[in-house]
C-alpha cells in the first residue's frame, strides 16, 4: 500500500479500467489468470483468475509460463498474461521523468517501501 496524491488519481483510474479491459478479454478467451504461490492459490482459490489479483501493468502479449512446460495437465505449457517487466516501467517513468523537468531522474525501485 502507498499514498496516491490528488494529481494521479485519474490516471491511476484509467489505467484501473486498461487492465480490466485486459482482464476480461483474457476471461473470454479462457486464457489462465496471473500466477499465485502455492500458499496464496490454496488460500485464495479463485484468486488468479480474480480481477483483485490481476496486474495494475499488465503486459500486451501473453506467453508460455515455462514452470508449466511439460505437465501433466497441460504438456505444452500454460498461457497466462505477466506484468511489465521492471526494465520496461523504469525506462517510460525515466522519459517522462526527464520531460518533467524535475531533475534527477530516481530508480522506480527507490520509490518501493
Amino acid at each position: 500500500m502507498t499514498l496516491l496524491p490528488k494529481s494521479l488519481l485519474e490516471a491511476v483510474a484509467q489505467q484501473i479500467e486498461e487492465a480490466r479491459a485486459w482482464w476480461s478479454r483474457d476471461r473470454e478467451a479462457g486464457l489462465a489468470g496471473v500466477w499465485m504461490p502455492n500458499a496464496l492459490s490454496r488460500k485464495y482459490r479463485c484468486g488468479e483468475e480474480s480481477f483483485e489479483w490481476f496486474w495494475l501493468f499488465p503486459a500486451s502479449k501473453t506467453a508460455v509460463d515455462p514452470a508449466t512446460v511439460g505437465s501433466a495437465e497441460a504438456p505444452e505449457g500454460i498461457r497466462r498474461r505477466h506484468h511489465l517487466t521492471m526494465a520496461f516501467t523504469t525506462a517510460r517513468s525515466n522519459a517522462g521523468h526527464r520531460g518533467s523537468g524535475l531533475g534527477v531522474v530516481s530508480p522506480l525501485n527507490a520509490l518501493v517501501t
